[in-house]
């Protein structure tokens, strides 16, 4: 392990802060400046918009309803399938149906997701490293996935 004196956006570290157990800090927790010229804060997912790419098929399908751990970094955080978007075409993105009522293995779609606890994502455009995940069920990859947009925990209030 080597000591740093600064880490940037995106920056995968462990850090030891003064009269906080470590214990007290879960993996996956994002750190950000407080300063008002460093731009906003990290917030929390109420609900986030994604892409997914389903890689293998989820107790047959993929539905509405169904919670499976999204891990994105050291965050393992389980998130429920609030909707189903829009199905894509596969090699040119095209929406090739709307609200469709199931995925299966190979279909690309867009879907809301809600998480069940503390999770911290953003746009994939903006911040690449916290807009990556991948969906596990049973410890066995279900998809892979973007984050295209963010329902904070603020803006609901």
């Amino acid at each position: 392990q080597e000591s740093v004196t600064h880490a940037s956006a995106g920056s995968y570290v462990g850090i030891n802060v003064r009269y906080i157990d470590k214990d007290d800090i879960p993996k996956g927790t994002v750190c950000c400046a407080a300063e008002k010229n460093s731009g906003p804060p990290a917030k929390l997912a109420d609900t986030f918009e994604a892409e997914l790419i389903v890689v293998d098929e989820h107790k047959g399908r993929l539905q509405v309803g169904c919670t499976s751990v999204v891990q994105r970094f050291g965050a393992h955080v389980p998130c429920k399938l609030e909707q189903l978007k829009s199905k894509m075409d596969k090699q040119s993105g095209k929406e090739i149906e709307s609200e469709p009522r199931f995925l299966v293995a190979g279909d690309r779609a867009i879907v809301v997701l809600r998480p069940l606890k503390p999770l911290c994502v953003e746009k994939e455009s903006e911040y690449p490293r916290l807009g990556r995940f991948v969906m596990y069920d049973h410890r066995e990859l279900v998809a892979v996935g973007l984050v295209k947009d963010v329902t904070s925990v603020d803006a609901e209030k």
